[in-house]
């Protein structure tokens, strides 16, 4: 089985939204796939609708807002760990240790900019600063901001049947098959 940890010790840099994205679009795909919420929010959706598998292909586990011994821990089973983060400096400075954490382990991480709009300036010189510190582990694709976002967790909803064609949809798509090139081609 394919362990993803999702995590960042900030709150809402979108860990729970991203959790039930690559859930839907990982079953979409003929995964069988298991969803642990360890937030303590317990807002991820997906592992309510659908029954946990009993071999589940990919388990994606939403962590706890901070770096204890139980997430370290999480990190030592992740094939994969996934860092989103928004494009601030309290976000961007949060991932610091998760990264430490994880290159001490020797575990594969990658960051991905979330709630992006690439026309602001300042979203591209964070973006920018983020791909000089960590030039090998940021995603190829930004999440890009769209109310669909919303309006998929409140229908509890992938975002792809809200709005297939949005920007946010289309994003999801791109990081899922970034994400599975990774973890199952190693």
């Amino acid at each position: 089985m394919i362990n993803v940890a999702v995590m960042n010790s900030k709150g809402g840099v979108g860990k729970t939204t991203l959790v039930d994205q690559l859930a839907f679009i990982f079953r979409d795909g003929g995964l069988e796939v298991q969803v642990i919420d360890l937030d303590p929010q317990q807002s991820s959706y997906f592992h309510q609708l659908w029954p946990e598998p009993e071999d589940p292909d990919v388990c994606i586990i939403d962590t706890r807002g901070t770096l204890d011994k139980k997430n370290s821990e999480i990190i030592d089973d992740a094939s994969l760990v996934v860092i989103p983060t928004l494009l601030d400096r309290d976000s961007v400075d949060q991932i610091e240790n998760i990264v430490k954490v994880c290159e001490k382990k020797g575990k594969s991480y990658l960051i991905v900019p979330n709630s992006v709009t690439l026309t602001q300036s300042l979203d591209q010189m964070k973006l920018e600063e983020l791909k000089e510190r960590y030039p090998h582990n940021i995603s190829k694709v930004c999440i890009r901001r769209g109310t669909v976002v919303g309006q998929a967790r409140d229908l509890k909803l992938s975002i792809q049947d809200v709005n297939a064609r949005s920007n946010p949809a289309l994003d999801f798509y791109v990081l899922a098959d970034e994400i599975a090139e990774a973890v199952f081609s190693s």
